[in-house]
């Protein structure tokens, strides 16, 4: 599948730009919007709350833990951090300079000196063809602004991946967006609805681009198409337990052997 250069260059460079703002702005929040309060040491401990579920998910991926894995969209580094406890070697990419250069800051301890970190828009990663164990990738997909991203981002994850390698996608399932946000408004009490209005209403022009929105739900023909334009077999759908039922879903996919 051939991706017109010209068309690639501006998308590349609007969603590089626009997660610069983002970054420059507050990068601890962009990675994770219900982090309002707190250091960075806050922000890395809260992630270890959820390592039994990140490591359920390696196990439906049957991958063990070892050899090199990469975290597509690692922000600041917090999932490539969680990676880096059970990998041997991890490649964090993002397509934000400032959230490299943040994630580098945060990570100069000896302790992760196997942790190396790289811009890259996902179009073209830096790496060699079946060089990775595991790919993983969370709440980056759905801010994609085009399907084209999307489908290149899979077939550069097929390209990557070892013979017999997994990875795990989130995706955005469903339902419109529009009813997400009715639905967690209605379900919030008072303080909290006037906490999101403040929010918004100060980081409006961050949140309302084609980077930040992305494509909307993707419905399962249109997952499947997309899988097996990149030659990727899905082997397990995992719906989001964090989320509303039938809004996020990770899927397990490995290289197809076709």
């Amino acid at each position: 599948m051939q991706f017109d250069t010209r068309h690639a260059t501006k998308v590349s460079a609007h969603m590089r730009r626009q997660w610069d703002k983002r970054a420059r702005v507050d990068p601890l929040l962009y990675v994770d919007t219900t982090f309002r309060r707190g250091n960075e040491h806050d922000f890395f401990a809260k992630i270890q709350e959820q390592t039994s579920d990140f490591d359920y998910l390696l196990s439906m991926a049957g991958v063990s833990h070892a050899g090199c894995a990469l975290d597509i969209g690692c922000g600041v580094g917090r999932t490539t951090r969680v990676l880096a406890s059970r990998f041997s070697r991890v490649i964090g990419v993002d397509v934000s300079p400032v959230m490299i250069s943040a994630a580098r800051r945060l990570h100069q301890e000896p302790d992760f000196q196997h942790m190396v970190f790289a811009i890259s828009d996902g179009l073209s990663l830096p790496l060699q063809n079946e060089s990775v164990d595991f790919a993983f990738s969370n709440a980056v997909f759905l801010h994609m602004p085009s399907f084209h991203v999307i489908q290149h981002n899979l077939i550069e994850i097929g390209r990557v991946l070892k013979h017999n390698a997994s990875a795990a996608i989130q995706l955005r399932v469903g339902p419109p967006r529009s009813v997400v946000r009715r639905l967690l408004y209605s379900l919030s009490p008072r303080w909290a609805r006037y906490i999101w209005y403040r929010w918004i209403k100060r980081h409006h022009r961050l949140i309302t681009d084609s980077a930040w929105l992305g494509v909307g739900p993707l419905r399962s023909q249109q997952i499947k198409q997309l899988c097996k334009t990149a030659r990727l077999e899905i082997n397990a759908v995992r719906e989001e337990p964090t989320y509303p039922p039938h809004c996020f879903a990770t899927i397990i996919v490995a290289r197809s052997s076709q």
